[in-house]
C-alpha cells in the first residue's frame, strides 16, 4: 500500500503540474486520458474496441496502443510508440542494439494537442447548426474531434520518434523537444556549423505535422545555415519524398558544397540484368549510414516503377534521407510515381525528340519504352479450338480483344479446365449481359454482399475514388461479419518476404469470412500475380476479394 500511495502521488504530480517559462506551477489545461481510457464505456463508438478483454488487469480499459499502463491500473502520464524496424529497414548493431520503441512524457505534446483541439472545435462550431438539422448530436461531434485528435497525436509521436532516432546531436534533439513542450520561447536554435547536419535538422523541422503553432519557427530555425544555392537540393516532393532526378555533373556540385554523398553505381548490374529490383533496392538503401543523408545513383537510364515506388516510400519514412538518380528517364513511368519525384534539375525528357509515331521505333527511344505485354501459355491451345490465328488478334482493338478473352476463358471454365489448369471453381458468375450502365459502386457492393466467393478487378486512373469506395465497402462487409484484410501491391516487404508469407500473415487460416483488398495490384510482378491467384484458388471458399489498380496488363 505504501508503494501504491507513492506511485499515486508521483503520477499525480507528473500529470497535473508543470513549470511555465517563469518557473511557476501551472495546471495543465489539456488531458487526453479520458480518450485513451474512458471511465464510461463508449457505447456509440462501434469501431473503437478495448485492446484487452475487460477481465484483464484493473481500472478502465485501454483504447489506444499508445497507452502506458501501471501494474496497479493507475493512469501513467507517458506515451508509448513502437518502432517498425522491418518497415524502416533498421538492423541490429553491436553499438546500439535494435531499437524497439520510445516512451515520451505527455507534457511534450500537451501544447500541440491543445492547439489542435481548439482549431477543430472552432471548425465544428461553425457546423453545429447544420449538424443539428441533420440530427447529429453533440456527443457525435465530440467523438469526431477525439478521432481527429488521436490521428494527429500519432503523427506527432511518429515525428518525435524520427527526431530521436535521427543522427542529430543531442543538443539539437533537446531543442526540438523543449520547443514542442514550451512553445515559442527565446531559446534560439543551436548553431551546427555543418551543412550536412543543417540539412537533416531542416528536413525534420519541415516535417512537423500541421497545423502547429511552431511550424513557422521550425521552418526558419536552420534554413539560415544552408547556402541559398544548395537549398534546392534539400527540397522534398510534396513535402514528403526525397527522390531527385538530376542531370550529369550534379555529383560534383554536391561535393563542392561539402555534402556527405555516397555514390551507388548500378550501370553494369542494370545492363547485364545481374540484379533484380529487390537487390538494387537493398543495395541503394545499404549505402545510408549515420553520416550519410544522400545516396547518388548512377547507371540507371530507366527505372522500374516498383523500384521507384519503394525508394520514394523509404525516403518518406526517413524524412531526412534523399536518393538522387542521375540521367534516369522517367517519361514512361506511371504518373503517380513521377509525382513522387523532384524534377527541377532533371535531364531533358526523351519525348521532346518525338515528332511522329515512327519515332517510337527509334532505337534510342525503343530501349527506354516499357512493354506491358505478357505471355500466357494456354493462349495457343485456346485459339486453336476456335480456328483463330495468333497473329490475327494483334490487329484487334481492345473491346474485341476483351470480348474474345472473356469467351475463351468462360469456355475453358465450363469444360472444367485443361490438364495443367485448375478445375472449374465455385466463384460467383458475372454473365456477359451485365454492364456498368448503373452506378458501378452499387453493382460491386451488391455482388460482394452475396454469399458466393467473388473477385473484382477495379481499374481506373488515380484519383477516381477507388480507395475511398473500398473503405466504405469495408464497413459494409464488416456489418455482415466479414473480417478485413489489406495488402499493398507496392509494399517493400516484398523485397525480403514472400507474398505467400504476407498473405498467411494478413489473412490467418482461422478466419472463415474475409474481405481482402489488394491495393496497387498493377504494381505486382507477373510472378507475384501468379502466386496471388494460386493462393486465392486454394482459399476461395472464404474470400471476397477486391483488386484495385490504376491500369491493367494483357493478362489481367
Amino acid at each position: 500500500s505504501k508503494a501504491k500511495e507513492t506511485v499515486d502521488q508521483h503520477s499525480k504530480v507528473l500529470q497535473f503540474q508543470d513549470s511555465d517559462a517563469d518557473g511557476k506551477d501551472a495546471k495543465l489545461v489539456f488531458d487526453d486520458s479520458e480518450i485513451d481510457r474512458p471511465s464510461a464505456p463508449l457505447a456509440t463508438k462501434q469501431n473503437r474496441w478495448a485492446l484487452f478483454p475487460p477481465t484483464w488487469g484493473y481500472g478502465a480499459p485501454a483504447y489506444s496502443p499508445c497507452c502506458v499502463l501501471s501494474l496497479m491500473g493507475d493512469p501513467v502520464p507517458l506515451y508509448f510508440w513502437r518502432i517498425d524496424s522491418r518497415r524502416l529497414k533498421i538492423s541490429y548493431t553491436d553499438a546500439h542494439g535494435l531499437p524497439i520503441a520510445y516512451i515520451f512524457h505527455k507534457r511534450l505534446l500537451r501544447r500541440s494537442l491543445e492547439h489542435f483541439r481548439k482549431l477543430e472545435q472552432e471548425k465544428q462550431r461553425k457546423k453545429i447548426e447544420e449538424d443539428k438539422k441533420n440530427g447529429s448530436s453533440a456527443d457525435a461531434l465530440k467523438e469526431e474531434i477525439d478521432e481527429l485528435l488521436l490521428n494527429y497525436r500519432e503523427q506527432l509521436l511518429k515525428w518525435l520518434t524520427d527526431v530521436c532516432r535521427s543522427p542529430l546531436p543531442n543538443m539539437v534533439k533537446r531543442w526540438f523537444l523543449n520547443k514542442l513542450e514550451k512553445g515559442n520561447t527565446i531559446n534560439l536554435a543551436p548553431k551546427l556549423g555543418n551543412v550536412n547536419l543543417s540539412v537533416i535538422a531542416h528536413c525534420l523541422a519541415m516535417s512537423l505535422p500541421a497545423p502547429n503553432e511552431l511550424s513557422s519557427t521550425f521552418k526558419r530555425a536552420f534554413a539560415g545555415e544552408i547556402p541559398p544555392d544548395f537549398m534546392h537540393f534539400c527540397k522534398r516532393r510534396n513535402g514528403l519524398y526525397g527522390i531527385h532526378i538530376v542531370r550529369g555533373g550534379t555529383l560534383s556540385e554536391l561535393r563542392n558544397f561539402g555534402a556527405a554523398v555516397e555514390e551507388c553505381p548500378l550501370g553494369y548490374d542494370h545492363l547485364t540484368g545481374s540484379k533484380n529490383n529487390a537487390s538494387m533496392y537493398l543495395d541503394i538503401i545499404g549505402h545510408f549510414n549515420s553520416l550519410t543523408w544522400l545516396v547518388y545513383v548512377t547507371g540507371l537510364d530507366t527505372i522500374d516503377d516498383a523500384l521507384l515506388k519503394w525508394l520514394a516510400e523509404y525516403t518518406k519514412e526517413h524524412p531526412w534521407l534523399f536518393v538522387f538518380l542521375e540521367n534516369t528517364q522517367t517519361s514512361w513511368n506511371f504518373s503517380e510515381n513521377r509525382d513522387r519525384c523532384e524534377l527541377e534539375r532533371a535531364p531533358a525528357p526523351v519525348e521532346r525528340d518525338l515528332s511522329c509515331v515512327d519515332d517510337l521505333d527509334n532505337p534510342s527511344v525503343a530501349q527506354l519504352r516499357p512493354n506491358h505485354v505478357q505471355s500466357y501459355s494456354l493462349v495457343s491451345r485456346l485459339l486453336q479450338t476456335r480456328n483463330l490465328d495468333e497473329q490475327a488478334i494483334k490487329s484487334m482493338d481492345w473491346e474485341n480483344l476483351s470480348s474474345l478473352t472473356a469467351q475463351l476463358f468462360l469456355e475453358q471454365n465450363s469444360r472444367g479446365g485443361a490438364a495443367d489448369t485448375p478445375a472449374a471453381t465455385s466463384w460467383a458468375t458475372w454473365t456477359r449481359e451485365d454492364s456498368f450502365d448503373e452506378n458501378f459502386q452499387k453493382r460491386v457492393k451488391r455482388t460482394m454482399l452475396e454469399p458466393d466467393p467473388c473477385i473484382f478487378l477495379l481499374c481506373s486512373p488515380p484519383g477516381a475514388g477507388k480507395s475511398y469506395f473500398a473503405d466504405e465497402l469495408r464497413h459494409a462487409m464488416g456489418r455482415e461479419g466479414y473480417a478485413h484484410a489489406f495488402i499493398d501491391g507496392s509494399d517493400d516487404r516484398l523485397v525480403d518476404k514472400a507474398l505467400l508469407e504476407i498473405l498467411e500473415l494478413e489473412v490467418p487460416a482461422r478466419i472463415s469470412k474475409v474481405f481482402l483488398v489488394v491495393d496497387e495490384f498493377h504494381m505486382l510482378s507477373e510472378s507475384h500475380k501468379t502466386e496471388l491467384f494460386d493462393w486465392l484458388l486454394q482459399h476461395q471458399h472464404r474470400l471476397h476479394v477486391l483488386l484495385i489498380a490504376n491500369r491493367k496488363d494483357s493478362r489481367d
